[in-house]
């Protein structure tokens, strides 16, 4: 049995893994997309994507038998090779991570999960590295039973 949080990663990670540009995307950043953390490899293909569960609470008190509104909060980090220009691929990116995950509605496993964008961070390459990155901040809220 999954758990509705499994759930709700799996489907985000599918919906990330359409992003590429036979797609009809402006990158292939869902070639290559993990859940939870990740050794980056020398051979992993670039640009990837990572969703990472940053946070897990219920919106208003738990009362037996009664459903809660939990709260999932989620980075989607993508990361990409930059030259000159580090923005428009980080752009990109975000753009892309933002029209598969919003294209319609967002219904895991038969249920109704409202997702919402929170914003992004752009993580610029550190010293001697070509690698950028962007944070996509997202919420998601379902409905449980609380047993």
């Amino acid at each position: 049995m999954t758990t509705p949080a499994a759930a709700i990663a799996l489907a985000i990670r599918d919906r990330l893994s359409q992003i590429t540009t036979f797609g009809g995307f402006l990158t292939d950043a869902g070639q290559n997309v993990a859940l939870g953390w990740r050794e980056l490899r020398d051979d992993a293909p670039l640009p990837c994507l990572t969703l990472v569960e940053i946070g897990h609470g219920i919106d208003g008190d738990a009362v037996r038998g009664r459903n809660l509104q939990v709260r999932i909060d989620w980075i989607v980090e993508g990361l990409t090779r930059v030259q000159d220009d580090a923005l428009t691929p980080l752009y990109a990116i975000e753009a892309d991570v933002l029209r598969a995950l919003f294209a319609d509605d967002f219904k895991p496993a038969g249920r109704w999960v409202r997702l919402n964008y929170q914003g992004r961070e752009l993580i610029p390459p550190e010293d001697g590295s070509t690698l950028a990155a962007v944070r996509i901040r997202l919420t998601t809220i379902h409905q449980e039973v609380f047993p």
